[in-house]
């Protein structure tokens, strides 16, 4: 014998993973926002590259952007080639989940625009910015 806390006309709804409803004005606007956000906060970056390159290496924490800076340590040339990619695949991925209605998009965006955030502020503060702050 079961018991079903149930009524018979009651219905369970799931949210299916895809086809969410992601089509209305104000999400079109916060995600457009937070990719131009991603791909400023990247330009940015790459331009403090190309305006002090005598600190890059020492100031980079990431061991596969050390390794590209190495290859060509004169022009960057791989580093800004792969940051460039990189900007690329995260920019193209968010507009695939976008285009397939990813229910989770917008939380997507936002976590990348915050960890953007948050290296922009590390750009301004810490280690990198004792090595290039004699040239502002």
């Amino acid at each position: 014998m079961s018991i079903s806390l149930k009524t018979p006309h009651q219905t369970v709804h799931q949210r299916p993973l895809f086809r969410a409803n992601v089509s209305d004005a104000w999400s079109k606007k916060v995600l457009s926002f937070c990719i131009v956000f991603i791909v400023c906060v990247s330009i940015y970056d790459t331009y403090l590259i190309l305006i002090y390159p005598d600190g890059i290496l020492s100031g980079e924490l990431n061991p596969m952007c050390r390794f590209l800076i190495k290859q060509d340590q004169s022009y960057f040339s791989w580093f800004i080639g792969g940051k460039l990619i990189g900007n690329i695949m995260v920019v193209g991925v968010l507009l695939g989940l976008y285009y397939f209605r990813f229910r989770h998009v917008l939380t997507v965006a936002k976590g990348v625009a915050f960890f953007q955030l948050s290296l922009l502020a590390f750009l301004h503060s810490g280690p990198y910015i004792s090595i290039v702050s004699y040239r502002f």
